[in-house]
């Protein structure tokens, strides 16, 4: 409305017999204002605008007196020009809705994408967690292992010393069968002696003899004994240990 050129063809839309579009001829903008205020005088337009607020872009008065037109011309029709601003107006209104619409949209997807980013989030640490916990126990069950190895590997020396301790218990008693044996001879033979031995001599030196065979047998006879009651009993503790 700065220039005055709408207000002026407007005028001339309105009642073409009182304002004419001379005034467009006037290139300062202070005198064709002046002349467009004096054709909206002729149609009883003219309230409380001066031609400095048109100049000057005064919002509120330009406002009152484009109403002032529409007031006294209610029926005026509407211009091509109009018609296009008009148009233009609503394609832009609803250009602007869609991007609203497309923004709210986004919006609603970049709060998503921040919700899913959270919860990735979260869900890694809580893997990471996990991940920590594994390991740990995955050190435990190695020591664990190492463990079990020493303790099988102390086991298997264990039984291979209880093989070796039976095997020389069997020894023992095989030992121990033959001088059993022996000595049932030696018994048999004191046997046949006496009867065969008519002398009291001979009889009391075989006796002597026989005696002190006897005596070496029963003695040798016990250590082996001993010596067997102490191999079981180191077997007995063996067997306990490896229990």
């Amino acid at each position: 409305l700065r220039d005055s050129e709408n207000l002026i063809i407007l005028l001339n839309r309105l009642s073409a017999e009182h304002c004419d579009k001379s005034a467009l001829e006037e290139t300062n903008l202070y005198t064709r204002a002046e002349l467009m205020l004096q054709s909206a005088e002729k149609l009883g337009c003219r309230r409380f605008i001066s031609a400095d607020d048109i100049v000057k872009s005064n919002g509120r008065v330009n406002l009152a007196f484009v109403a002032t037109l529409f007031n006294m011309f209610p029926d005026m029709g509407e211009t091509k020009k109009e018609r296009e601003l008009r148009m233009a107006l609503e394609f832009l209104q609803k250009e602007n809705a869609k991007l609203k619409r497309k923004q709210r949209k986004f919006e609603e997807r970049v709060s998503d994408l921040h919700m899913e980013l959270y919860n990735v989030a979260e869900q890694r640490d809580t893997e990471k967690e996990k991940a920590r916990e594994l390991t740990e126990q995955l050190k435990i069950f190695r020591e664990q292992k190492v463990l079990f190895e020493r303790l099988n590997a102390q086991n298997l020396h264990l039984i291979q010393e209880f093989n070796a301790v039976q095997e020389e218990l069997i020894k023992t008693k095989q030992t121990l069968h033959k001088t059993r044996g022996e000595l049932q001879d030696i018994e048999t033979e004191l046997k046949i002696f006496k009867q065969g031995q008519s002398t009291a001599q001979e009889w009391e030196k075989t006796q002597g003899e026989v005696h002190e065979t006897l005596t070496t047998q029963a003695k040798s006879l016990r250590e082996l004994q001993d010596k067997l009651k102490e191999e079981e009993t180191v077997t007995e503790r063996q067997k306990d240990a490896i229990r």
